[in-house]
C-alpha cells in the first residue's frame, strides 16, 4: 500500500498581514524531524466559524484521503469548528482508515 502524507493548514482571517508560515514552519519541522516529505499541504483561509463539512479546500483534501494515509495539523482545533466537530472528524477519518496527527496534541 502507497500510503500519503497530508498537511493541513488554516487561518481563520481575511487579513492578508496573517499568514500560513507558522503552521507550515511547524509541519515542516515535524516532517524533518521523522524524516518524512509531505506529499501535500493544504492551506486554507476560512473562519472557524464555519464546520467542516462547509470548507472546500479541506473538503478537496478530504477526497483524496485514502485507507492508510496521514493527516497532520499543528493544533487539534484546526480540524473544526468546536469540540463536537472535531469529535466527528477524527471519528470520520478514523473510519475511513485514517490516522490523524495533531502535534499540539500528545
Amino acid at each position: 500500500m502507497n500510503k500519503k502524507i497530508f498537511g493541513y493548514a488554516r487561518i481563520s482571517t481575511q487579513k492578508e498581514s496573517q499568514t500560513h508560515d507558522r503552521q507550515i514552519k511547524t509541519l515542516e519541522d515535524y516532517a524533518i524531524d521523522n524524516n518524512f516529505k509531505f506529499d501535500d499541504i493544504v492551506q486554507e483561509r476560512i473562519s472557524g466559524t464555519v464546520k467542516t463539512d462547509k470548507r472546500p479546500l479541506y473538503l478537496e483534501l478530504k477526497g483524496k484521503l485514502r485507507t492508510g494515509d496521514i493527516l497532520v495539523v499543528t493544533d487539534i482545533d484546526r480540524l473544526g469548528r468546536d469540540a463536537d466537530n472535531v469529535i466527528m472528524e477524527f471519528k470520520e477519518l478514523k473510519l475511513e482508515g485514517v490516522k490523524v496527527i495533531a502535534l499540539d496534541t500528545p
